[in-house]
């Protein structure tokens, strides 16, 4: 199942991106949940009822139809911006990639391509494949 994810950044540069694995596909819905959940907030008062008593009342901040309390909105605001800085960082990283290494890491991880259906499309060995890929994913760990 393909995924395209569209971005809008702080500074206004917007990034397309098309992912294909579920588990970051999973990762950035509930990355964009949360910024959505951000904008929709606001701050509310809740009145509670303990067995029939009425307590005292307590700001809450309804998002998207849950009452969170201040310091969890806060975690998921601040949640929020880790988020986006990583993929700023990730961003920044997968530029230093030379066109070949972003071309492996499209086939690999993108397309779900083998690394056999890579070498058979490259007209190479599989072990060259593989050795690239093992290059390129060492060096992104580095920089990330």
């Amino acid at each position: 199942m393909k995924y395209e994810a569209m971005y809008e950044f702080v500074t206004g540069e917007t990034l397309a991106i098309e992912i294909v694995d579920k588990h970051i596909q999973e990762a950035i819905e509930e990355m964009e949940l949360y910024e959505k959940i951000r904008n929709r907030a606001e701050t509310r008062r809740h009145e509670a009822y303990v067995e029939g008593q009425t307590e005292e009342l307590h700001e809450y901040v309804c998002l998207n139809g849950h009452f969170l309390t201040p310091e969890q909105a806060l975690f998921h605001k601040l949640w929020i911006a880790e988020q986006a800085e990583r993929l700023r960082k990730l961003r920044r990283v997968l530029r230093k990639l030379t066109k070949p290494q972003h071309r492996l890491i499209r086939q690999f991880y993108y397309k779900n391509m083998s690394e056999t259906e890579i070498a058979r499309e490259k007209r190479c060995s599989v072990s060259n494949v593989s050795q690239n890929l093992k290059r390129t994913l060492k060096f992104l760990r580095r920089e990330f």
